[in-house]
């Protein structure tokens, strides 16, 4: 820059400070012009709030999705593969991370992005503004210079003509730059109304959008959740017990062949009371019923079974099936979960044989063959007792 130019640059900017300093009564006035500069302003500060709180806003939907995502997540790892529903709730909660997601990206392209476009006009007018006040400081600048030439009592010719053209000079500049303001600036002022009329409704159409989808999504969840309690209440989740429930009183048994779970063979009933009574009865000396010592009882249980029979309770019979290790008696009834179980009463003897797959085999649990009806399965084994203990 020349020097001629920074002199003449200086000189205007003293003039200009000078103007505003001084505060001449005189000073060149346009209320109409400052009521759109105020309505500018007034407009500027409010669409830069609304961009800085739409930023933020966007900011917790993104980190709302984030958050959502994490918690879906949870989800997923609390509601078990096995319960019922389980795929359709994945797909369901999936389906709300990409509302959620949808949502973020119109929020930002169909609203903040519009506004940010919205806003790109305000520094230029600024900068317009800032200029006609410049221009107009110029204009009552050479207005007061050829005000005082002209009522100088010493005038000079040469240097009224020269303000003269200075002054229409700055004038024409300075009306130029405000007539064009004048038309503009309530122009920009009236375009508020339909740009927040339409980004308005994109944010509540968006946003109506999101929530009736959610919704929707979330009802379906619910649904879910209203099966699954449902399907629990019949028990299908219930973990199984493998100990007694309740403790229970001894059974009674009335005679060893119950005790033993053994059925008599209906051949071997005791001979009928009549043939007995037949039978002549001696009278011994004190007058009383003599025994008759020549009269036998015939075993009803057969001479191979007496040893079994009446065993003593600690010592096990033999038994009836190869590759037995011991029996044992039921101390509680089960009933069986599985096919592959063993249902029993309290007081059924079974006969512990050798798993067929050992390393299939539960701890607790024993494999085994009902004695009364050689139905082979698995046993609890705190369901009973051995009776060779």
């Amino acid at each position: 820059m020349s020097e001629n130019k920074v002199a003449k640059v200086l000189k205007k900017s003293v003039y200009r400070t000078k103007e505003k300093l001084l505060g001449r009564a005189d000073r060149t006035h346009d209320d109409q012009f400052t009521d759109f500069h105020t309505n500018f302003n007034r407009q500027q500060t409010a669409a830069g709030k609304f961009q800085k709180e739409l930023r933020n806003y966007i900011g917790c939907v993104r980190d709302m999705a984030s958050a959502a995502a994490n918690l879906h997540e949870v989800f997923g790892e609390v509601y078990e593969k096995e319960w019922l529903g389980n795929e359709e709730l994945a797909g369901h909660l999936k389906s709300l991370e990409l509302l959620w997601t949808d949502l973020h990206s119109k929020l930002h392209s169909q609203v903040f992005e519009p506004l940010t476009s919205y806003q790109t006009q305000f520094p230029d007018f600024k900068r317009r503004i800032e200029k006609r006040d410049r221009k107009l400081l110029d204009y009552d600048n050479a207005r007061h210079q050829h005000d005082s030439l002209t009522s100088s009592k010493k005038r000079d010719e040469s240097k009224c003509s020269k303000a003269e053209e200075h002054l229409q000079e700055t004038k024409k500049v300075y009306e130029d730059l405000n007539s064009e303001l004048r038309d503009e600036l309530p122009a920009l002022f009236d375009s508020r109304v339909s740009f927040y009329a339409s980004n308005l409704q994109t944010v509540f159409e968006v946003e109506a959008i999101f929530h009736s989808e959610a919704g929707k999504l979330k009802s379906q969840l619910s649904e879910i959740c209203d099966r699954l309690a449902e399907e629990n209440s019949k028990g299908t989740y219930n973990t199984r017990r493998r100990g007694p429930s309740d403790a229970r009183p001894a059974p009674h048994y009335e005679t060893l062949a119950d005790y033993y779970g053994i059925q008599l063979p209906s051949d071997h009933e005791p001979e009928s009371s009549d043939d007995t009574s037949s039978q002549p009865t001696s009278v011994g000396e004190n007058g009383s019923p003599a025994q008759n010592k020549s009269t036998t009882t015939a075993n009803p249980f057969g001479e191979e079974d007496v040893d079994a029979i009446y065993a003593k309770p600690n010592k096990p019979a033999k038994s009836s099936t190869s590759g037995v290790h011991y029996r044992v008696m039921a101390t509680h009834p089960y009933s069986s979960d599985d096919v592959d179980e063993l249902c029993f009463e309290a007081g059924d003897v079974i006969e512990v044989t050798d798993h067929p797959h050992p390393e299939e085999k539960d701890d607790g649990w024993q494999m085994g063959v009902m004695v009364k009806n050689k139905r082979r399965g698995v046993f609890p084994e705190n369901f009973t007792r051995r009776m060779d203990e």
